[in-house]
């Protein structure tokens, strides 16, 4: 009968929509896997290349990286954990956006959640975050060089 059959339908869609749930599920954990893999080679390449020294503390900044957003906290994460005075504020392709402030940093009275809104300000936006720790997204990657010198004003004041 029809009723039979419209109910035999609906069960096979709520098997499949789960069975796509769980695939979806395991496919962003192995993007994540690789965006954290990614992140380990990152790290050397962006101490060398993103890495300016203003006074004490190391400004380490980037536009893009290479990766997704919930890699880029790792890398954050990974590089605060190597460089014990620095201001970390780097990009992904979208304009997901990560600012932290070493406790050094802090100390000098850098906060990560001022910069990031000074950051989508400028450059549009929105974001918060903590002392430490700040995401956000920008909308114009045209003013990221802004952001930049702002940024290292910023803490050659606190470091005078």
């Amino acid at each position: 009968s029809l009723k039979a059959e419209a109910a035999r339908l609906r069960e096979e869609n709520e098997r499949l929509g789960k069975r796509n749930r769980k695939l979806e599920k395991e496919l962003d954990e192995q993007r994540q896997g690789m965006g954290i893999d990614a992140a380990r080679g990152e790290i050397e390449r962006l101490l060398e290349s993103g890495e300016i020294e203003v006074g004490q503390i190391d400004l380490i900044s980037q536009l893009p990286v290479e990766m997704r957003h919930k890699s880029l906290r790792i890398l954050v994460d990974q590089i605060r954990s190597k460089e014990e005075k620095a201001v970390i504020f780097l990009c992904d392709q979208l304009g997901n956006c990560v600012v932290s402030c070493s406790e050094e940093a802090q100390r000098l009275g850098l906060r990560a959640n001022e910069l990031m809104a000074w950051a989508t300000d400028r450059a549009g936006g929105s974001g918060g975050g903590r002392l430490d720790l700040a995401q956000g997204q920008l909308k114009e990657f045209s003013n990221f060089l802004d952001i930049k010198r702002y940024l290292e004003e910023r803490i050659r004041e606190r470091v005078k």
